[in-house]
């Protein structure tokens, strides 16, 4: 065989070759994806379990919580809320693909945290509003919640929270470790749990009806404020009308006491008339007995 004839043959088990070490690199990288998917939904798993038998304080120790908080409940607060929330997660869940541990979730998230703190307030800057973002891990407490199978007693939490503005509205919130908010590891964008949504769909409706609830007690108290005026106003004429009926028996009385004094001055101008007429017939009887003798 000439050299020539066995060129051909050497770049034909060259490429043979390369082909066997990249189809290997592929299926080593995507054994190591599957592992990791699969660890994470094992934490998953294993969370659900701790979760009907372990203590508060056990819970908090392996887990950290994710929580924005809107400036206010208003409508276009509560939208914007979701709209950071989008940014914030497609910021950072790649980097959150990487942690296999608790302690390396929380290392990414400190040193994320300015670069979280600028996406929020983009997103604010976008949408028109100034109020201003406030973003830490740290200790906080929180009241019992449900997450789907499982549940979080009431208790101290790690918590990464993103406050916006006054902070006075409904939260969103997902567990960032194990990884609850982003359990499928191969897509692009993280995609928030069915659960987490279920929670933030029962806090809009919470929402919604505190707003029905106000709307009413409003309501409630202009009622009572009218009855309140009317209530008033029923005093002011009841009293009104009183005056006017003792100014009118005043009224009457001073009539009634002029009408007597006039009849008294009356009589009292009367009685000399009677007198002198008297007289004067005493006088003509006199005259006509002195006539009479003569």
């Amino acid at each position: 065989m000439s050299i020539k004839e066995k060129t051909p043959i050497k770049k034909k088990n060259v490429i043979v070759i390369i082909t066997i070490f990249l189809i290997g690199i592929i299926f080593c990288w995507q054994w190591n994806s599957a592992k990791k998917i699969q660890a994470n939904v094992i934490r998953v798993e294993d969370l659900k379990e701790k979760s009907k038998i372990e203590s508060q304080q056990q819970l908090a120790n392996e887990l950290v919580r994710f929580h924005v908080i809107a400036n206010s409940d208003s409508d276009k607060d509560q939208a914007i809320k979701l709209k950071v929330r989008d940014a914030v997660l497609e910021e950072i869940v790649p980097d959150l693909k990487k942690s296999q541990s608790i302690e390396q979730t929380k290392e990414i998230i400190q040193s994320k945290t300015p670069d979280l703190i600028e996406v929020a307030q983009e997103v604010l800057k976008e949408n028109g509003v100034d109020y201003g973002v406030k973003a830490a891990l740290g200790e906080h407490v929180f009241p019992t919640k449900y997450y789907g199978d499982f549940s979080l007693p009431a208790g101290e939490y790690q918590a990464f929270r993103i406050v916006l503005g006054d902070g006075s509205g409904a939260n969103w919130w997902c567990v960032m470790f194990p990884p609850l908010c982003f359990v499928n590891a191969d897509e692009e964008k993280s995609n928030v749990s069915e659960d987490s949504l279920a929670e933030e769909q029962k806090e809009q409706k919470n929402v919604s009806q505190k707003k029905q609830e106000k709307a009413e007690q409003k309501e409630k108290d202009q009622e009572q404020e009218v009855k309140k005026t009317d209530k008033i106003e029923d005093l002011i004429e009841t009293a009104s009308n009183k005056e006017e009926s003792l100014k009118q028996e005043e009224k009457n009385e001073l009539e009634e006491k002029k009408e007597n004094i006039e009849e008294k001055i009356i009589i009292e101008e009367s009685q000399p008339e009677e007198t002198i007429q008297i007289k004067w017939k005493f006088l003509e009887v006199l005259q006509a007995i002195f006539h009479k003798h003569q």
